[in-house]
C-alpha cells in the first residue's frame, strides 16, 4: 500500500473536516460550480491513473487462520487494498465529480478497495478509480456485492484518538428505482445513475468496538463483515469459531438492508466503504499508523459459490440519539452574537447580519430521523453526502466571500462542556472551513472532551470569554451571559485576524481565493456514554455573524 506524500498526511488540528456535506451544499447552498458532470471527452476518456497498490503487510497469524479457513471451507477469498484519500486522490474526484465532497487534503481518510473482477464497473466514472493489487487483482473503491458475498475488513486498532468510525455507504443507484419526474435526485456523471452516498446504518465506531470486544485504542485487531445475507454472516462466523481460538466478539456485522439492490450487474447499487480516524492524541503515533495503512488494515472479498440459501437483512435502523437539552442557553447565545454583530458594525465599519447554521438532520413529529440520513436518501434518491450519525448533525453556513478587512464569527455551544464535561453532548466539536467552489476543506478548529476522549486538545473551550475580553466587549455582557460564557465558544475567520489569538483563524487567499465563497461547518461527534452523536433537536445550532446579508 503506497504511503503517499508525508506532507499531505500529517495529523493536525484540521484532521476532522473531510467527507461531509457535499450533497447538502450542492442542493441547499446553490453552489452551481459543484454540480457533478461527466469527465471531458466522455466515457471513452476515462482510464485509471492510479498506480498499483504495494503489497500489504502479512496478516497477524491468528487472523490469517480465519482467512485460510475460509478458503479451506470452499469460499472464494480475494484480497483487495485501500488508499488514503489525500490531495492526489482529491484531484480525481474534482475532475470527475467537480467536488471532493468536503475532503481536506491534509486530513486523509482510509478508503477500502475491494476486488472487482467479474462485476460491472461504471465506465462513466468508476473506471478512472480502478487500480490493481501487487498480484494484479483489479480493485476499486466503487464496488457491488451479491447476496452470496461479503466484504471482510480486518483493522488493527490505531493509537488513541478522539474518534474512529468504520462505515459503508450506498453510493449510486439505478435511476429506475425512482418514479419519472422525481425532483432533487442526486445527479451522477452517468445519467442512468443517482448519487445517494447514504449510510447503510450505524457506523462501527471506537465506542461500539470497545463495548463489544474490549479492544481499545492500540489494543489489537477486530474484524468487520459487510453483507446483505444473514446466513452468510453466520457461516463466516462459524468458520471463525472453528479455525481460531479467538472470541467471536471481535467480529462486527454491518448489514446491507433490504433497501439496497444487491448484485454485481449494472442495475445493482454501488457501494463505498471508508474509515474515519480523527484527532490522534499523539500526532507522531497517529501519523505512523495512518501513513502505513497496508500494515494495519486488510481488505477481502469473500464469495460463496455453493448456492447456499440467502436470508436478506431487513430495513436498516439507526440508534435513537439522546442529548442534554441546551435551549436554556438560547438567550445568552443571542446576546453573545449581538455583541459581536455590534463590533462588526461599529468597529469594523460594515453592516452585519446574524443567521443560524442550517441543520442537516432532525427527528420529525413521528420520531423518525429524517433528511440527511442514509435510509431517507436511498429511498428518495437524494445525495446524503456521506452522512455520519456519529455526529449530531452537519451544521452549515455559506458566509459568502470575505475581503481583507472582513471577519466572520461563529457563536456556538461548547458541546464538550455543557452542563459539564461529564454528561456533555460531545466527545469533540469541530468547525471546518471550506472553499465553496470545490468543497475542499482548508482548515478548522476543534475541542476534545477530557472526560470522554481521555485527553484535552483544541482551542474552543474558554474562547468566548477570551474573545469578548480581547475585543473590549466583556464589560458590555450581562451578568447572566458572563456566568454562562464557559459553555460557549467563539471562532472567528478572517483574511487578517485583528487580534492574534487562538480563537481567530486566518484564511489566506492561497487557501481560498478572495472571489470564492466560504463555507463553515460544525460537527459535534459522539455523545459520551452513547454510541452515536447527540440528538440534534435539543442541541443549539451555531449562530454566524458576518458582514453584509450573506446567504
Amino acid at each position: 500500500m503506497r504511503a503517499g506524500n508525508a506532507s499531505t498526511l500529517r495529523f493536525n488540528r484540521i484532521f476532522r473536516y473531510g467527507l461531509s456535506a457535499a450533497g447538502l451544499l450542492l442542493g441547499l447552498l446553490a453552489l452551481d460550480a459543484c454540480s457533478p458532470s461527466a469527465a471531458p471527452g466522455g466515457s471513452d476518456a476515462l482510464v485509471s491513473t492510479r498506480p498499483p497498490d504495494a503489497a500489504s503487510a502479512p496478516i497477524p497469524d491468528k487472523w490469517a487462520a480465519w482467512i485460510d479457513g475460509l478458503s479451506a471451507a470452499g469460499y472464494d477469498v480475494k484480497q483487495g487494498g485501500l488508499y488514503i484519500l489525500d490531495s492526489t486522490g482529491c484531484q480525481l474526484y474534482l475532475e470527475i465529480f467537480k467536488t471532493c465532497a468536503g475532503n481536506n487534503p491534509v486530513a486523509p481518510y482510509l478508503v477500502m478497495q475491494p476486488p472487482v473482477a467479474g462485476e460491472y464497473v461504471d465506465p462513466n466514472y468508476a473506471t478512472a478509480f480502478g487500480t490493481t493489487t501487487s498480484t494484479g487483482t483489479p480493485i476499486n473503491e466503487f464496488y457491488r456485492l451479491g447476496d452470496n458475498e461479503a466484504l471482510v475488513v480486518l483493522v488493527d486498532m490505531p493509537p488513541r484518538a478522539a474518534y474512529l468510525g468504520y462505515q459503508s455507504y450506498d453510493y449510486t443507484r439505478d435511476i429506475g428505482n425512482y418514479p419519472s419526474g422525481t425532483s432533487n435526485l442526486g445527479t451522477a456523471p452517468d445519467s442512468s445513475r443517482v448519487i445517494t452516498f447514504g449510510s447503510l446504518g450505524n457506523a462501527t465506531n471506537n465506542v461500539v468496538i470497545q463495548r463489544q470486544s474490549g479492544v481499545d485504542w492500540g489494543g489489537g485487531v477486530v474484524g468487520m463483515i459487510t453483507t446483505s445475507n444473514q446466513t452468510l454472516d453466520s457461516a463466516l462466523r462459524a468458520v471463525f469459531k472453528n479455525s481460531t481460538t479467538m472470541n467471536s466478539n471481535l467480529l462486527f456485522s454491518e448489514p446491507i438492508g433490504n433497501n439496497v439492490t444487491t448484485g454485481i450487474g449494472k442495475k445493482a447499487d454501488e457501494l463505498f466503504t471508508l474509515m474515519r480516524y480523527a484527532l490522534p492524541e499523539n500526532l507522531d503515533a497517529g501519523n505512523a499508523w495512518a501513513n502505513t495503512p497496508g500494515d494495519h488494515v486488510w481488505v477481502f472479498r469473500v464469495t460463496d459459490n455453493s448456492g447456499a440459501s440467502v436470508s436478506r437483512y431487513g430495513a436498516p435502523s439507526y440508534t435513537r440519539k439522546t442529548a442534554t437539552i441546551e435551549t436554556t442557553l438560547a438567550s445568552d447565545q443571542q446576546e453573545l452574537a449581538s455583541l459581536l454583530q455590534g463590533y462588526v458594525t461599529s468597529v469594523q465599519g460594515f453592516p452585519a447580519t446574524t443567521t443560524s447554521m442550517y441543520t442537516t438532520v432532525y427527528y420529525n413529529a413521528a420520531g423518525d430521523l429524517t433528511l440527511q440520513v442514509g435510509s431517507y436518501c436511498i429511498a428518495n434518491g437524494l445525495n446524503c453526502a456521506g452522512d455520519d450519525q456519529d455526529t449530531d448533525a452537519y451544521r452549515l453556513s455559506n458566509v459568502g466571500t470575505l475581503s481583507d478587512t472582513h471577519t466572520a464569527f461563529v457563536v456556538g455551544i461548547d458541546h464538550t462542556q455543557y452542563p459539564a464535561a461529564v454528561g456533555a453532548n460531545a466527545t469533540y466539536v469541530s468547525v471546518g472551513v471550506y472553499d465553496g467552489t470545490s468543497l475542499t476543506g482548508v482548515d478548522g478548529v476543534s475541542q476534545t472532551n477530557q472526560a470522554a476522549a481521555g485527553f484535552t486538545a483544541g482551542t474552543l473551550t474558554g474562547s468566548a470569554k477570551q474573545a469578548l475580553q480581547d475585543l473590549g466587549l466583556y464589560n458590555q455582557a450581562s451578568a447572566a451571559l458572563k456566568a454562562s460564557l464557559q459553555y460557549f465558544y467563539v471562532a472567528a475567520f478572517a483574511r487578517q485576524c485583528v487580534v492574534s489569538s487562538s480563537w481567530c483563524l486566518p484564511v489566506s487567499t492561497s487557501e481560498i481565493p478572495g472571489s470564492h465563497p466560504i463555507i463553515l461547518s460544525q460537527r459535534a461527534y459522539m455523545r459520551p456514554g452513547t454510541t452515536t452523536g447527540g440528538n440534534p433537536n435539543v442541541m443549539l445550532t451555531p449562530l454566524v455573524v458576518r458582514p453584509g446579508s450573506g446567504s
